[in-house]
């Protein structure tokens, strides 16, 4: 019997992609204001250029990282402003986007009267994840939230699908996964945990992971009412 869901954040909870690109719009809009840039294109070129060559374990792509910056700010030749003071602009901006879809939210908690366990399983940046549950009043929502940084591990490393295991006290088939990512979340099939691929923020270019990719036991659209009661009518969640 199904007892636990497992999510990815990025591009499945939230779409990181929109929120990457409106972030650093805005912040390349309020640098040309405060006269620190001479062309917002160039700055937004650069920045994810460096920020998708970045394949560093347990950096924020989404949140950012001070290294983006400092690289970014070197090949502009950039000096009127510093690493982190941008980067702290940034993570102001990135935050104040940074919500979930009040139907997202309500597909969570349908999981939730259900008696399912749900947590978050996120290939992130510890400071990201809190940021996201404290902007969404969602710090006490999931039963476990297990970042990578603060684990020590990223998905596809199958440590971190047993130590979810562990956390919810179930086993191999009373958890899914559900997730965008074929390689990193997908590697759940690995250890027989069904994965629920979902579709609507899928971007083929916002992946890091390297390994495998991995079919699907379930596919959805998105994280919503209907999805995940027609998911618990095929799947028998009981």
């Amino acid at each position: 019997m199904l007892k636990a869901c497992a999510f990815d954040l990025g591009n499945t909870l939230i779409n990181d992609t929109e929120l990457q690109k409106k972030s650093i719009t805005a912040l390349a809009d309020r640098l040309l204001k405060e006269k620190v840039l001479k062309s917002t294109d160039d700055f937004i070129s650069v920045y994810n250029k460096i920020n998708k060559q970045t394949k560093t374990p347990f950096v924020s792509h989404t949140f950012g990282e001070t290294v983006f910056f400092k690289n970014t700010f070197t090949e502009l030749k950039i000096n009127s402003i510093s690493a982190d003071e941008a980067l702290k602009k940034y993570r102001e901006i990135s935050t104040k986007l940074m919500k979930i879809e009040p139907e997202v939210k309500r597909a969570l908690t349908v999981l939730k009267k259900q008696g399912k366990n749900i947590a978050i399983l996120s290939n992130e940046s510890t400071i990201r994840v809190d940021a996201f549950l404290k902007k969404n009043k969602m710090e006490d929502f999931f039963d476990t939230v297990l970042v990578s940084q603060s684990f020590g591990a990223e998905k596809p490393d199958l440590t971190i699908f047993h130590e979810v295991m562990k956390r919810l006290g179930v086993n191999n088939e009373e958890i899914v996964m559900f997730g965008d990512n074929e390689i990193a979340d997908g590697a759940c099939r690995e250890l027989g945990i069904p994965f629920v691929l979902v579709t609507v923020f899928k971007n083929s270019e916002w992946g890091w992971e390297q390994g495998s990719k991995h079919k699907a036991d379930f596919i959805v659209e998105r994280i919503d009412t209907e999805s995940i009661n027609k998911f618990l009518d095929l799947y028998g969640g009981g």
